[in-house]
């Protein structure tokens, strides 16, 4: 029995980090630990899917499947059309995992789908599961965290209002739930959510705690904590909020920072943080904390994690009930004549370093 390890993410849990080091080091992945990454490769001639073992790129996620697939979703086709896509991806995993014997496929768009208990995908997997160990490494943040860094890096450009947006996003970030309904769909695959919390992780590292949790790798060359993808300082992307779409639009390509030209903004960024983002932090957390900690407790109960409280507990539990406060503080801190030359330059800049 082989095995078969899917890096699902979730966002802004150091995906990016995770994949560079193990691109950085597929070679003696393979050749050493007996773990080969996956590429996938569809044939131009249109026949199915399947995987080779990496061995040289720039890309090691996983994502013409998940195109596909989520394709399918948007566009409502039925029950049938998705298994087929998801046995075919299977049957390629399956070959794979005959033929390399442990093997790795990361994508953090695989989240949604265990978010979401897509019945047909998990299904296909609790079948693979049969045959082959199928782990998934899921990676989650406290949730008033990971609501701040979705902001910081998408968020802010949707033209939703804050409190509208954090109640969606909220229902994205019920891990308990998750796990839960994961394994009622999919009893047979090891779903094992990892708490994104410095103080948790193997030596506060997301790679080290990758690398010695899911590929048994004691000692892992080369690890140091990698800031691939950090999103735009919080007042910065406050800032941005009413900035013109054609500006923003680009924000997400560039496969470093994913803030294209914007990101040499975002590392020179100095400016001292306002109260405004501070009072927001403290709001964030009373209402995650009272939102969603008792399910919390109840998963890392399970998980064995060594922590009660994965969210500490507020030092004002009831300023959460003002969640409505957080329109205002995430309203631009600047006239709307200082943001008007503001994007004005910046659009200038980007143009600039686009072209160059």
């Amino acid at each position: 029995m082989a095995t078969v390890l899917i890096h699902a993410g979730m966002p802004k849990t150091g995906s990016t980090s995770i994949q560079t080091w193990l691109r950085t080091h597929a070679r003696l992945l393979r050749d050493e630990h007996q773990t080969s990454i996956l590429r996938e490769v569809y044939p131009a001639s249109g026949g199915p899917l399947r995987f080779e073992a990496f061995e040289t790129g720039i890309n090691v996620t996983a994502n013409s499947f998940l195109f596909r697939y989520h394709a399918g979703l948007q566009r409502s086709v039925d029950q049938a059309e998705l298994s087929a896509l998801a046995r075919e991806f299977v049957k390629a995993l399956d070959h794979a995992a005959s033929k390399h014997g442990t093997v790795l496929l990361s994508a953090e768009g695989f989240a949604s789908l265990f978010l979401t208990g897509d019945e047909p995908f998990l299904c296909a997997l609790d079948h693979l599961a049969q045959s082959h160990l199928v782990r998934v490494a899921y990676y989650v943040r406290p949730q008033h965290t990971a609501l701040e860094a979705r902001w910081r890096q998408w968020g802010f450009r949707t033209g939703m209002s804050p409190v509208a947006w954090v109640l969606e996003q909220a229902q994205q970030l019920r891990y308990e739930e998750t796990a839960t309904r994961v394994g009622e769909l999919a009893p047979s695959i090891s779903f094992e959510p990892r708490p994104f919390r410095s103080d948790l992780l193997e030596e506060g590292s997301v790679v080290v705690d990758f690398a010695r949790h899911f590929l048994q790798i004691d000692d892992p060359p080369e690890v140091a904590d990698f800031q691939d993808n950090p999103g735009l300082p919080l007042d910065l992307a406050n800032l941005l909020r009413g900035a013109p779409k054609a500006l923003l639009a680009g924000i997400g390509i560039d496969g470093g920072m994913r803030q294209l030209a914007l990101g040499f903004l975002g590392r020179s960024w100095s400016v001292a943080e306002s109260d405004a983002v501070r009072k927001s932090r403290a709001l964030l957390q009373c209402y995650a904390h009272r939102e969603f900690e008792p399910r919390n407790r109840l998963l890392a109960s399970r998980l064995g994690w060594p922590t009660r409280d994965f969210i500490s507990p507020p030092e004002d539990p009831q300023s959460g009930s003002e969640l409505g406060a957080l329109d205002d503080l995430w309203e631009p801190q600047a006239s709307s004549t200082t943001r008007a030359y503001l994007y004005g330059a910046l659009s200038d800049l980007t143009t600039d370093r686009a072209g160059s």
